[in-house]
C-alpha cells in the first residue's frame, strides 16, 4: 500500500531538469483536454506527447500516448498519429496493463498507414497486432482475424 502511494507520487512528478514542466502528471493531462476541448488538438497532441518525457514512469503513460495519437489524428496529421499508435501498441508495459487498448491502437495504426499507402507499415502494425496476447474484446478479436486475412492477402500478392 505504502510503495504504491510512493510509486503514484514519483511517477506524477515532472523528471528532473524537465523545460517549462506542469508541477503534475495531471496538470499536464488536464491542459492537453482543455486545449482539444477547444479544438486546438495539434497543440494537444503536442502536450499528450509531452508526458512520457516528463512522467517516464507516470500512471496515465500509456492513456496519454494514445491519446496523442487521436488528437493527431482529427489534427489531420495521419501519419503522425499512425506512429503514436504503433508506440503504445508496441510498448511491452502498455500490452502489459491494457491488451486491449494496445490491440485498438495496433490496428488503428495499420488502417492509418493503409490510408495512407504505407503498405509495409501496415503490414508491420497488422503483424504486431496479430501476435498480441491477452485481447479479450469482441470487436478487436474480429479486427485480428480481419488482419490475419489481409496479412494471408499480401502473402498471395507475393
Amino acid at each position: 500500500m505504502v510503495l504504491g502511494v510512493v510509486a503514484d507520487l514519483v511517477g506524477s512528478a515532472p523528471a528532473p531538469g524537465a523545460k517549462s514542466a506542469p508541477s503534475t502528471s495531471a496538470s499536464l493531462l488536464e491542459h492537453a483536454a482543455t486545449l482539444s476541448r477547444s479544438d486546438k488538438h495539434a497543440e494537444a497532441a503536442e502536450e499528450y506527447d509531452r508526458y512520457p518525457a516528463l512522467f517516464p514512469q507516470g500512471a496515465e503513460r500509456c492513456m496519454a500516448l494514445f491519446k496523442a495519437g487521436v488528437e493527431w489524428e482529427v489534427a489531420g496529421k495521419r501519419q503522425v498519429a499512425a506512429e503514436r499508435f504503433v508506440r503504445v501498441g508496441s510498448d511491452m508495459a502498455c500490452q502489459a496493463s491494457g491488451p486491449n487498448a494496445a490491440a485498438a491502437a495496433l490496428a488503428r495504426a495499420g488502417s492509418l498507414f493503409e490510408g495512407l499507402g504505407r503498405t509495409g507499415d501496415a503490414h508491420d502494425a497488422f503483424q504486431r497486432l496479430v501476435a498480441l496476447p491477452g485481447v479479450s474484446d469482441a470487436s478487436l478479436l474480429a479486427k485480428i482475424e480481419a488482419a490475419k486475412m489481409r496479412l494471408g492477402a499480401d502473402a498471395g500478392a507475393r
